[in-house]
């Protein structure tokens, strides 16, 4: 699907541990990770 997609076409793929064909075949790969986040001090979600 990668390779024959159309030139004016941009694909936009999400997830973990993407296999590496997918990463070698991708024009922008980027990781993000939690830094820090208040549900771990103990604050509700609502």
């Amino acid at each position: 699907m990668i390779s024959s997609k159309p030139e004016h076409v941009e694909l936009i793929l999400t997830g973990r541990s993407a296999p590496e064909e997918i990463l070698k075949a991708a024009y922008l790969v980027t990781e993000i990770t939690l830094v820090k986040h208040p549900f771990y001090k103990g604050v509700d979600e609502r």
